[in-house]
């Protein structure tokens, strides 16, 4: 023998993203702003039936974790801003790249230059592309190596083509661990 004469009241379920609320005939869903817990308070406190409810429907004058007694909302601690928290972790990252990437690049490009400079009539060159040859000629923006066998073949190269001098290059300190 069922009870017939229950008023049965329609039930809704919300779906948020802090967890389900059953709300039963004519309750209100909760705000977004009330859904979130107060800083500290979780949801697994021993209070299941406040998940969903605002500090104002747990009666006056009490205080949540993330509220003072006058009701209004605790002040947080001064602190960094995220972002400067992050400026030393920035700042090592760029001083490392320097050192391992930009510095060596900037001796290398400094011995390039000073290699291209020392080049004088004699020399014995290789090119960009792979020609050996030797130099017979030079102004300041092009060189004249002749190559091959016979000793008429000529080529006229811009400095920027000599791709290395090995005479030079046995004279330079060798790297380290290498």
């Amino acid at each position: 023998m069922g009870p017939k004469n229950m008023k049965s009241s329609p039930m809704k379920i919300l779906f948020q993203p802090k967890g389900i609320i059953l709300l039963q005939g004519d309750q209100q869903a909760p705000t977004p702003k009330s859904l979130s817990p107060a800083p500290g308070n979780d949801s697994g406190s021993g209070n299941p039936g406040a998940m969903g409810q605002s500090s104002a429907a747990q009666g006056p004058g009490a205080a949540t974790a993330g509220s003072q007694k006058d009701g209004s909302p605790k002040k947080k601690a001064p602190g960094l801003d995220p972002c400067l928290s992050n400026l030393p972790l920035l700042l090592g990252a760029g001083i490392l790249f320097y050192f391992l990437l930009i510095r060596p690049q900037q001796k290398q490009e400094k011995q390039r230059k000073a290699i291209l400079a020392s080049v004088k009539k004699g020399d014995k060159i290789v090119t960009t592309g792979g020609i050996h040859g030797e130099v017979v000629s030079l102004d300041d923006r092009t060189v004249t190596i002749k190559f091959g066998n016979d000793s008429n073949q000529r080529m006229t190269l811009d400095r920027a083509a000599i791709g290395r001098v090995p005479a030079r290059e046995a004279e330079l300190p060798q790297k380290r661990g290498g």
